[in-house]
């Protein structure tokens, strides 16, 4: 015991040992996480002779949207065939641009490469 410390209870002692190693090992995930992240390949595009499968842009929500509310795409969406809800469809954006910033790598975004058309996603 160092001068000046109290006695400590086992109870204390024990929830000061748990602190200090879930701090240690937070500190151990924290600097793991940044370690990958900077050392992951960054994934920016896939070409093929006819496709660009690229990362999601801003002007590609809409596009999106639009797929999904479609009754031909839809009914390969969900069991009851319906479209999604615009609300809906926005999420499915969001979640792919999300697992981009977060993984560097997610559902792409499916370009021809001849005239420029968005096709649609892909993964």
């Amino acid at each position: 015991m160092s001068a000046g410390a109290g006695p400590c209870s086992l109870a204390l002692c024990r929830s000061q040992v748990r602190a200090s190693g879930r701090a240690a090992n937070a500190g151990r995930v924290l600097a793991w996480r940044l370690a990958s992240h900077l050392l992951r390949p960054v994934m920016s595009a896939i070409e093929t002779a006819r496709l660009l499968l690229r990362p999601w842009h801003d002007d590609d929500l809409e596009r999106l949207v639009a797929l999904y509310s479609d009754l031909q795409v839809a009914r390969f969406l969900n069991v009851d065939g319906r479209p999604w809800p615009r609300e809906r469809s926005v999420g499915a954006f969001e979640h792919f641009r999300g697992e981009w910033q977060e993984h560097s790598f997610g559902p792409w975004a499916a370009i021809d490469k001849h005239t420029g058309r968005w096709l649609g996603r892909s993964g």
